[in-house]
């Protein structure tokens, strides 16, 4: 399995993280898994997808809209992309843009949940979340 969703703050931020390349088996299947989180969150809940180590081909970037791509949640808060790849970059500022998403993108995982405690003061301190973070990037 080249993905990992898992809850940051329970209820509150789902955090997902991708290695190296997915199939569109395991795209939609990453996307369902989130999708669940959401639904037993206490809106807003808020999605920190961690593509760091996410391999991406281009010859197969039609293939992401499809699992990435679906009806917005009414729940869904900020969606955070984390990644230093600027094809990931662009293909996931596409993919928020044409889904109506609220987005951000960060190279590093301190700054993107520096934002989004800041932006939402009530989800607490970064640190437990930022250790969850490096914790779940040792599992895969």
């Amino acid at each position: 399995m080249s993905y990992r969703v898992r809850w940051l703050i329970p209820n509150r931020v789902v955090y997902a993280l991708v290695v190296d390349r997915l199939t569109a088996e395991e795209g939609q299947a990453m996307n369902d898994a989130i999708g669940e989180h959401i639904g037993i969150g206490e809106a807003p809940v808020h999605l920190v997808m961690d593509m760091r180590r996410a391999a991406f081909d281009v010859s197969k970037a039609g293939d992401t809209k499809e699992f990435f791509i679906k009806d917005k949640s009414p729940k869904l808060g900020w969606s955070i992309i984390i990644s230093t790849n600027r094809m990931v970059n662009f293909f996931s500022a596409i993919i928020t843009q044409n889904a109506n998403l609220r987005a951000r993108m960060f190279e590093k995982a301190e700054e993107a949940l520096e934002f989004l405690m800041k932006t939402e003061p009530d989800l607490g301190d970064v640190q437990p979340a930022l250790d969850i973070v490096n914790e779940t990037a040792g599992m895969i």
